[in-house]
């Protein structure tokens, strides 16, 4: 972000310090960015996830129903942890249409596209995240003709939300006249065209990713 950005000016790439004495003598301070990033769980407890962001008028209704069965005697609390939504994916929810193999020779960008909205996303070349995304909000963004963007996190059977996303559209691409196999080069010329797809495929859920940790390179033996 500090590298090469539409709205900021930063020719010499200047990165945020943990202190700065201003012209004028004044020191500030910011907070110490850390190599590793945490989800909530990692620092509190969590005795139950609602997903969403914001959670959504389904996901308090769900909570709601299970605070009310437990004070009726109608059912135990949940176990610790337990998420609190569909165990389906939004592809099983959404209500566009969607053929039953989908494959795509370029990625498209909303910015220049103007979406079909009885289409899938995915069937048109824009990344959705609705095979790999957790059910439950209703499709709300689908339905104004926006793509999902995995605020309601992945499901369980997905152990990592970014890979897991990032696998299920590279597996619809058609590559060389080829719809499975996917040369390393051109992949990387696909994946150029798409904006940011760190920030596309872990905007929610990087602290809870197989990545977590800034990767650092390897200083050469000659320089040590």
């Amino acid at each position: 972000m500090y590298e090469d950005t539409a709205s900021t000016v930063n020719p010499e790439h200047t990165r945020p310090q943990t202190k700065h004495v201003t012209p004028e003598g004044h020191e500030l301070a910011l907070p110490e960015i850390y190599d590793e990033v945490f989800s909530l769980d990692d620092v509190v407890k969590v005795d139950y996830v609602i997903p969403a962001c914001p959670p959504t008028r389904e996901m308090n209704q769900q909570l709601l129903k299970v605070i009310l069965d437990f004070l009726s005697g109608k059912a135990p609390l949940p176990p610790t942890g337990t998420i609190l939504a569909s165990v389906k994916t939004m592809c099983d929810e959404c209500p566009r249409k969607r053929p039953d193999k989908v494959v795509v020779d370029e990625i498209r960008g909303l910015d220049y596209t103007i979406p079909d909205p009885d289409k899938c996303f995915l069937e048109q070349g824009i990344v959705c995240l609705g095979p790999a995304t957790r059910a439950g909000c209703d499709s709300k963004c689908m339905k104004i003709n926006m793509p999902c963007r995995g605020c309601m996190g992945p499901t369980s059977a997905v152990i990592d939300h970014g890979a897991s996303m990032l696998s299920a559209f590279t597996s619809i691409m058609k590559v060389s006249g080829s719809e499975t196999e996917l040369p390393e080069e051109e992949i990387a010329t696909l994946m150029g065209k798409m904006k940011d797809p760190l920030g596309m495929f872990y905007r929610f859920t990087l602290p809870k990713s197989l990545l977590r940790k800034v990767v650092h390179e390897k200083e050469p033996e000659s320089k040590k």
